[in-house]
């Protein structure tokens, strides 16, 4: 390959890639199992993904107090606060309130399209929840938390 005379190039030419060049591409979220088995399975840091990454994280973020976790303060629904209350149609709607905001900053790619809440026993609320990922197909999926 020559060059015309009057274009001067400074640096290094990087040569073209080869045709049979393989890119690494991860489509796949990869998470951590919580919470770590004794004794573990493969290893004390075991790996999950999918449905089951997507379930585990929706589960975490449900469970968790606000301010529980470090350097994320606003991360969690604070549910048990409303163990004691009477589960009317305010409480519900302050409750449906916490759950959305909570999936809509920090699990982006799930969408909720059922909330149900119970006050099944004594001091318990059960959370049913129908969801579904978003850009992934068959991902529709039911979750259903005992608090």
């Amino acid at each position: 390959m020559s060059l015309p005379d009057n274009i001067s190039i400074y640096g290094k030419i990087t040569p073209p890639l080869p045709k049979n060049f393989i890119t690494l591409k991860l489509d796949k979220e990869i998470g951590f199992r919580y919470p770590i088995q004794n004794p573990p399975l493969r290893g004390y840091f075991c790996r999950m993904s999918g449905m089951e990454l997507y379930r585990a994280n929706l589960r975490h973020l449900i469970r968790t107090s606000k301010g529980e976790r470090f350097m994320l303060p606003d991360y969690g629904c604070d549910l048990r606060e409303y163990l004691m209350e009477p589960l009317d149609s305010s409480t519900f709607n302050e409750i449906k309130n916490d759950i959305y905001t909570s999936i809509n900053k920090y699990l982006q790619k799930i969408s909720i399209s059922k909330l149900q809440v119970f006050d099944d026993q004594i001091n318990k609320l059960t959370v049913k929840l129908f969801c579904e990922v978003k850009n992934e197909l068959f991902s529709n999926f039911e979750l259903e938390i005992t608090v």
